[in-house]
């Protein structure tokens, strides 16, 4: 999972957080964020993925850090390792073979491309804002559950405090939570997976 916000980054903003709950929290923010970007922020991983072969093909994953290795093949015969020369990859996740390569292969061997690679950005890369964001949906998202699903506003002046409610089953949107998530929203949505 992301490692975009953590349980003292939203201990910092509120020091009451339960912990339990808190973790919860963090770890719903941060695998929200990671499905509705499509990316894995603050962590590495490897995956192995199967392509039709083809002199380009777009990966599954953007933030290609590294491609371990490229095979292809045909069905139940015996895979062929491509050389690393003989391909580039963009950042992006595009991974273009060379057409000296790719036309140097027996056509059979063409069927299917393997593609070994790391992807992910780095936990000291992850952007300011998208922690911000986080932390935004963290704070509120805590505030709603420790409120027994209760959007709730407060003011108060000296001793007299006005609190308004609203029942989860309002679903309005409105109040003070509603702004706040519209607004994390829309900055977690700008760092989503994109393909031109």
């Amino acid at each position: 999972m992301s490692k975009i916000i953590t349980l003292p980054q939203l201990k910092d903003i509120n020091p009451g957080v339960n912990d339990t709950v808190g973790a919860l929290v963090v770890a719903a923010v941060n695998s929200w964020i990671e499905t509705a970007t499509s990316r894995c922020w603050g962590e590495t991983r490897t995956v192995t993925e199967l392509q039709n072969a083809s002199g380009f093909v777009w990966l599954d994953h953007m933030d290609v850090v590294e491609v371990l290795s490229v095979t292809t093949g045909y069905p139940n015969s015996d895979p062929h390792t491509i050389d690393s020369n003989s391909y580039y990859v963009t950042p992006e996740g595009r991974l273009v073979l060379s057409r000296g390569r790719q036309t140097s292969l027996p056509p059979s061997t063409l069927d299917y491309l393997s593609i070994r690679y790391k992807y992910g950005v780095a936990e000291e890369d992850v952007p300011a804002g998208l922690v911000l964001a986080g932390l935004g949906l963290a704070t509120g998202y805590y505030e709603y559950v420790s409120n027994g699903g209760r959007e709730v506003s407060r003011a108060q002046v000296g001793s007299y405090t006005l609190q308004f409610a609203a029942g989860s089953s309002d679903g309005s949107g409105s109040g003070a939570l509603g702004s706040t998530v519209t607004r994390d929203t829309t900055v977690i949505n700008s760092y989503a997976m994109r393909r031109v």
